[in-house]
This record gives structure tokens, sequence and C-alpha cells, in this order.
């Protein structure tokens, strides 16, 4: 089954930090996440990443499973952005790199490191 699914964040004072799976044609909760900093969804609407701490964990927007699990940051991820056509995810961590990841393969593609300025 697919869901018309929307991931909802709490409102910034809420300290659970905790991100919501719902299923629109129902009203009903299919899964919560948390305690998640950041989650963005795909543009084509069919994926979204969860980021805990360094670890990003792409999940299906239709049945809320976990598909992949990507791993290189050593400090935690602050923010992110998908590619056009959702098949590049880019991070930023305070470890002072931006990283690109080809979601569908699972790997990172290339690694940007912060200006030796970068305080």
């Amino acid at each position: 089954m697919r869901y018309a699914a929307v991931l909802l964040a709490l409102l910034p004072g809420d300290s659970s930090m905790r991100r919501d799976m719902v299923d629109l044609s129902r009203f009903e909760l299919v899964r919560s996440f948390g305690p998640v900093r950041v989650s963005t969804l795909s543009p084509a609407g069919d994926r979204f990443a969860v980021f805990s701490r360094n670890n990003v964990k792409i999940f299906d927007a239709g049945d809320g499973k976990e598909c992949l699990v990507l791993t290189g940051h050593t400090a935690q991820i602050h923010d992110s952005g998908w590619s056009r056509d959702g098949r590049i995810l880019a991070t930023a961590g305070y470890d002072g790199t931006v990283r690109l990841w080809d979601v569908a393969a699972g790997r990172e593609l290339s690694r940007l490191a912060a200006h030796p300025g970068y305080t």
C-alpha cells in the first residue's frame, strides 16, 4: 500500500526533536522518528532523509521502511539538500565538510572541506 504521507516537524520549541510520518488519506500516524534534528523530503516525494547526529538514514515515503544508511561525517549534520532529480543528497556537518551522496548507490561521491579560516 502506498501512503499519501507527509513528514511533520514539530514546533521549533519542542525539545523532543521528533518527526512524524502521517497517512493523510486516513489521518493516521504511520511512524515516528526521533530524536532527529533535520529531515528532508526528496523532490519526487518518494524518499526522505532523517539525520541523527552524524548518520543519514534514507526511508521510503510509501511504507516508511529504512532503505539506506549513509555514514561518513565525524560530527553532527546540520543541513542538507537534494538535487532536483533526487539522485544526489548534499549534507553539511559540524566536522567542517559538505558531502555529496549518490543515494541510489549508497556511497559518497565527493567531500568538500571547509576553508582554512572556518571556525
